[in-house]
């Protein structure tokens, strides 16, 4: 009562006080120094957003002139570890706070009137720093709407700075700041720092990178899918569609048998008694569900629905859009019911025990053991509309994306408010000729639409509806029967493939962050935009494979089989890890795994929270997390810095336009090339991958067989024949097949090289030999008097044999030692190894 009468004294006052307004307007409208020195004299509301002013000084009758800070007006700068992690920030350029500093000087009172979440109160935290405020007595209020009520509500209970959430927000920014300012210099002096977005590791940022890495792992794992049927058999009069159980095992080797079975198999439909199926209705709003929401119907980018959202706020359309809350006021929920009863009719409004509930923020039925409380979105209400008889917005000055997501808003906000769905559901079972495999059908009729009178909920998933053909014919039908014999009409079986895993949407990457507690909802739209402007990730649409596909029908006991050409794994607008991105959290995991694990971010967001509940001092946690990066980096300290070696002279290098290989030949001379798509950076850092292999083959010159290095002032170039790899030096080809590596070392190859020279020395200079081709058997090339031949002798043999080259295709005194054998066996039938 108290608060109702205080209510009504101040939008009464305003009233009065405008009236006076006027009077006193129109005597003094020419006297500029009256106005200037009038508005002056007003009480100065300070918020974050200009856009928001010109609506709470109309709400407020002319009373209170209100200005904006823009948002932050200081940055963090340093951090003094060495004093207990004291913070230094300095003024932020180009905010216009001359005209701000000004008002606050001029006015009888200042009210802060930032956001009401950590970062609202760090903001006004500063304003009372920078303006000298007193903290303790300067008055702080909050809204959640700007609408006249909302706007009278806060003027009527200020309060004053709360120190421990704007402590919370400080560790936040510390903490940030610690670990970004040093892991991220790391990545610069192992990975490069000459990227065009520099690389960076986040508190928040990479454990959100991990997760869509982690889940390219997982597909990269699981392949391309599991090859299956889609069996559907038509039966009965009423022609339904019985969709085969999937385990049935069937393959394309198995599936002309099935079918064969089915044409002669007796089919018996039976059904089950009907059941009751209720569909709860959907949740308030929050940040997280409104983003997942948005992205789903609508296709907006949680950045997208954000910004949107802001507008729709400022102009007083919705209750603040950065909120943790599931809850509405008692005020909202008496209106919903109120425009509920008026527009529909029926049983559509929740029980009293729901409704409660919603009020309360919690499920019903669970009240015994409430969720922890949200310390930093306490006193927020859920996104929902000011004004619920507000359907519609009209305001041309409003875009339609805008409109689009209001509308979205306000369904949801009135669905949560009403009664389940409930449907009366009878599911029927046909026997197939495979043991325990049937065919399923199930029919459902509306008990109750509830909810659902306004539509179908924005935040379920259609996987997870049951298949149902949603007509009353069918269901009525099934309620005459109880066990019945039927007959087949046709049965289909589609190949297909299915894909347990597939690329996340960025609703899906933004639920993750929220059910792993990984930062907050208001900081998901960053944290994406970060991992995509870093280029670690992108959004992409994934090509699908054509597959030949074979399909079957049955149809008066004739089997048809017919052959298409379909795509599977088609994936449009995914978040796709880029090769950066594999590198840094590669790179991450590898030296700071125990930093970037799930559980870790989980746990310091509730230390953050019990900081904003005043249980620890923020300073506390930020040095127990900058130990633990002082050790880690100790650690990587003391490793060499190989920047990602590929051989002798090649490199992975992370460059302007991401990663490519980089080339270094002794002469000091550098070339940069393209890697393949389709090439794994793991696997090329694992040299599971030739560096001659992975380059694009458009830029790949004759070098890159390639070139490894100089031995006695000649450069030794490694290439790849017919019969396998050797290399070129001084004019002489060595085959280096013994070597059995794709990447030779450039000592192993001048080792090579030193023994085979050392064999052809050691021959007799009086035998002529052009080339020594083996030592045991002993083969070598030598020169006659009618070009050259062969000597070859065993160590059995008392005489060697002599073999002519006649019909060598090619030079024999400079091909391949390799290529030479061959043909040398193709020719002779002797195998030389």
């Amino acid at each position: 009562m108290c608060n109702q009468f205080q209510h009504k004294f101040v939008c009464r006052t305003f009233v009065l006080i405008n009236k006076i307004e006027r009077i006193a307007f129109k005597s003094f409208k020419h006297n500029s120094l009256f106005l200037s020195t009038y508005k002056m004299s007003k009480p100065l509301i300070i918020v974050e957003s200009p856009a928001k002013c010109a609506k709470i000084e109309e709400y407020l009758g002319g009373e209170y002139q209100c200005l904006a800070s823009y948002g932050h007006i200081r940055e963090l700068v340093d951090v003094d570890i060495s004093n207990n992690f004291k913070p230094k920030f300095k003024m932020i350029d180009g905010k216009g706070l001359t005209k701000l500093k000004k008002a606050i000087e001029t006015a009888p009172e200042v009210i802060l009137a930032t956001d009401d979440d950590r970062e609202g109160e760090a903001i006004a935290w500063h304003l009372a720093q920078v303006y000298k405020l007193p903290v303790k007595t300067t008055k702080r209020i909050t809204f959640h709407e700007i609408t006249p009520k909302g706007l009278a509500d806060a003027i009527a209970s200020p309060k004053t700075i709360d120190m421990n959430k704007v402590n919370s927000q400080m560790a936040r920014m510390v903490l940030d700041r610690v670990v970004g300012y040093n892991v991220s210099p790391i990545l610069w002096k192992y990975i490069s720092k000459t990227a065009e977005n520099s690389l960076s590791a986040g508190r928040c940022q990479t454990p959100a990178l991990r997760l869509i890495y982690d889940n390219q792992r997982d597909i990269d794992e699981n392949g391309a899918g599991e090859e299956t049927y889609d069996v559907v058999g038509y039966f009965g009069k009423l022609n339904i569609a019985f969709k085969l159980d999937a385990a049935h095992g069937l393959t394309q080797q198995t599936m002309e048998e099935f079918l064969e079975n089915t044409a002669s198999h007796e089919h018996v439909l039976t059904r089950k008694e009907p059941s009751r199926s209720e569909r709860k209705a959907p949740q308030p709003f929050i940040t997280s569900t409104l983003q997942q929401s948005a992205s789903n119907v609508l296709h907006f980018s949680p950045k997208d629905t954000m910004r949107l959202a802001q507008t729709l706020y400022e102009n007083g359309y919705i209750t603040y859009m950065r909120t943790d809350s599931k809850k509405y006021s008692e005020t909202f929920v008496d209106s919903a019911v109120k425009y509920l009863k008026q527009h529909y009719s029926g049983d559509v409004v929740a029980t009293q025990e729901e409704l409660t509930a919603i009020m309360l923020g919690s499920e019903p039925k669970k009240t015994a053991k409430p969720a922890k409380p949200d310390i930093t979105q306490d006193a927020h209400e859920a996104i929902r509309p000011t004004n619920v008889a507000t359907k519609d917005i009209t305001d041309e000055k409003i875009g339609q994306k805008e409109r689009r997501l209001y509308t979205l808003i306000w369904a949801n906000s009135l669905q949560s408010c009403m009664a389940s769905a409930i449907y009366s559901v009878i599911c029927a079972e046909i026997a197939s000729p495979i043991p325990k495999v049937s065919y399923f059908h199930t029919a459902e009729i509306p008990v109750r639409l509830g909810w659902q009178t306004i539509g179908k909920s924005s935040q379920s998933d259609p996987d997870d509806e049951p298949e149902t053909t949603n007509t009353s014919t069918i269901y009525n039908y099934y309620t005459t029967i109880s066990s019945i014999p039927t007959n087949y009409n046709k049965i289909t079986a589609k190949f297909a493939i299915k894909q347990s895993k597939q690329h996340y949407t960025e609703a899906k990457l933004v639920n993750l962050l929220e059910t792993r507690n990984i930062g907050r909802p208001a900081t998901f739209s960053s944290l994406l935009d970060k991992i995509k402007e870093r280029e670690y990730v992108a959004v992409q649409t994934i090509e699908g494979k054509q597959y030949k596909c074979v399909d079957y029908e049955l149809s008066d006991d004739e089997i048809k089989e017919i052959t298409t050409l379909r795509s599977f794994g088609k994936e449009n607008k995914k978040l796709v890890i880029q090769p950066i991105g594999k590198i840094v959290i590669e790179f991450l995991t590898k030296h700071f795994n125990e930093l970037f694990v799930y559980e870790y971010t989980s746990d310091m967001e509730n230390e953050l929270d019990r900081i904003g509940s005043g249980e620890v001092e923020w300073q506390t946690l930020c040095k127990r997390c900058y130990d633990q990066i002082t050790h880690l980096t100790g650690k990587i300290a003391e490793e060499p810095i190989n920047k990602n070696k590929l051989d002798a002279h090649h490199s992975l290098y992370v460059g302007k336009y991401g990663p490519c290989i980089k080339f270094s030949a002794p002469d000091k001379q550098t070339k940069y090339y393209k890697i393949k798509k389709d090439v794994s950076i793991n696997d090329l850092l694992e040299k599971k991958i030739a560096v001659k292999d992975a380059i694009v083959d458009e830029e790949r010159p004759d070098t890159i067989d390639g070139y490894l290095g100089e031995h006695n002032g000649e450069k030794i170039v490694v290439k790849e024949g017919k019969y396998g790899p050797y290399v070129q030096f001084n004019g002489k080809s060595y085959s280096i097949k013994a070597l059995a590596a794709p990447s030779p070392s450039l000592e192993d190859v001048v080792s090579l090289i030193k023994q085979k020279d050392a064999a052809a020395a050691t021959a007799s200079p009086s035998s002529n030999i052009l080339r020594q081709l083996s030592t045991n058997p002993e083969l070598s090339l030598r020169k006659g008097q009618y070009g050259p031949y062969f000597y070859y002798k065993t160590a059995k043999m008392k005489q060697p044999k002599f073999y002519p080259t006649k019909g060598c295709p090619f030079d024999s005194t400079s091909a391949p030692i390799e290529k030479l054998l061959q043909w040398f066996k193709e020719a002779h039938g002797i195998v030389v190894e």
